[in-house]
């Protein structure tokens, strides 16, 4: 009987001992823990902290958590240490932040890259103007220039979202779109004739 033990010790090294009925376990790691967070479009883009609230160890806790910037739908952000309590002396699990992140009513988000639109009048577009956007931080103004079609996008590099784990950022792009006047007057028509009349 020694010898089968001598031999399961050096098989397994040590970690379970014959014990009476069954086996002694060795340090065992808790179970991770997950948690759905709402992140602001803004929060995500920026960086943010929030405070959560979760269940552990059958026990409602309240968490400061930091929110790096660049976080998009789907990321997970790990918190070591704070899931379920380990067994026989083993470490506790770790939480994981399962993000999804609101639409914004200004941008659109692509990877690290914004989009904007800004809608200019014909006569802008023909002669150029000068037009101030909005960015995540304060507005810029951008030259646009003379013969714009509709649809162009304008860049404004760097002006976008914070790449996740860099420093890198993604870019900004203005699309103009074009107004095309309704309900003309018997003047404005005549112009348009005489523009139409010219080429234009």
């Amino acid at each position: 009987m020694g010898g089968n033990e001598d031999i399961f010790s050096r098989l397994f090294g040590g970690a379970f001992r014959r014990a009476g009925t069954g086996f002694r376990r060795g340090p065992q790691k808790g179970t991770d823990l997950s948690l759905a967070v709402t992140v602001g479009f803004r929060e995500a883009a920026l960086g943010a902290e929030k405070l959560v609230a979760f269940r552990r160890n059958g026990q409602r806790e309240e968490l400061k958590v930091k929110v790096p910037a660049g976080v998009d739908n789907g990321s997970r952000i790990r918190i070591s240490g704070r899931g379920s309590d380990g067994e026989n002396g083993g470490p506790s699990g770790d939480l994981f932040l399962e993000v999804t992140v609101t639409n914004d009513p200004v941008f659109t988000r692509e990877g690290g890259d914004l989009f904007v639109e800004r809608t200019i009048r014909f006569s802008e577009a023909c002669l150029g103007a000068s037009l101030e956007v909005p960015t995540l931080e304060e507005p810029k103004r951008i030259k646009v220039p003379a013969g714009i079609q509709p649809g162009t996008k304008i860049r404004l590099k760097g002006c976008g979202i914070k790449t996740l784990g860099s420093n890198a950022k993604g870019d900004l792009y203005v699309k103009i779109n074009i107004h095309v006047p309704e309900g003309l007057n018997s003047s404005q028509k005549k112009l348009v004739e005489e523009l139409a009349k010219a080429g234009l």
